[in-house]
């Protein structure tokens, strides 16, 4: 399978598995306006960003699939000769700042849910005490770190084929200026 039509299905697989989250969040969000009043003016800017970080990777496989000349090696993503047509070339520009706009913001992702799993046993200490005060059970300590572990993982795969494009980017930005020095 070529990486264009690796991009559709992983396009088509991203949009179709945002749908019913996203529809949860939105009740969820609705049901916190209806139960907080005064929250409004905070849950509709929530709920905008919620959308536009859901839409980055569909966007990103997007762009993927639109750039027509896409090879098998990660470096010829973004290399343009001279003859191309400036249609070419935007496809090209919009995948480059569609990757720099998802590599920026899934950093920062990562960095969350980094700082999540270091700081889950102070998490639990909170939550036991809060569930010990109200008289219930207090989760396990075990379960919620794997809970953290396993949402890092899986975020931090899906941070690979958007860093990967990336990378390579300015891998071939690097050879470029390389070869304007040499000649």
């Amino acid at each position: 399978m070529d990486i264009r039509k690796a991009a559709l299905v992983a396009f088509i697989a991203a949009v179709l598995s945002l749908v019913i989250p996203l529809w949860n969040a939105t009740q969820q969000m609705r049901a916190i306006t209806y139960s907080h009043p005064g929250w409004t003016l905070w849950v509709i800017p929530v709920a905008v960003l919620v959308t536009l970080f859901s839409a980055l990777m569909p966007a990103f496989y997007f762009a993927l699939y639109r750039t027509p000349r896409l090879r098998t090696a990660p470096v010829a993503f973004f290399q343009n000769s001279r003859d191309e047509s400036d249609a070419e070339l935007s496809v090209s520009t919009l995948l480059a700042r569609v990757t720099d706009v998802v590599v920026k913001v899934w950093v920062v992702w990562l960095a969350i849910n980094l700082l999540r799993v270091i700081m889950m046993p102070v998490i639990y200490v909170q939550l036991r005490d809060y569930a010990l005060r109200a008289g219930g059970n207090p989760p396990e300590l075990s379960a919620m770190i794997f809970d953290a572990i396993r949402m890092l993982t899986v975020q931090s795969c899906l941070f690979i084929a958007p860093f990967v494009v990336y990378r390579s980017r300015h891998a071939s930005k690097r050879h470029e200026h390389e070869q304007a020095q040499e000649g």
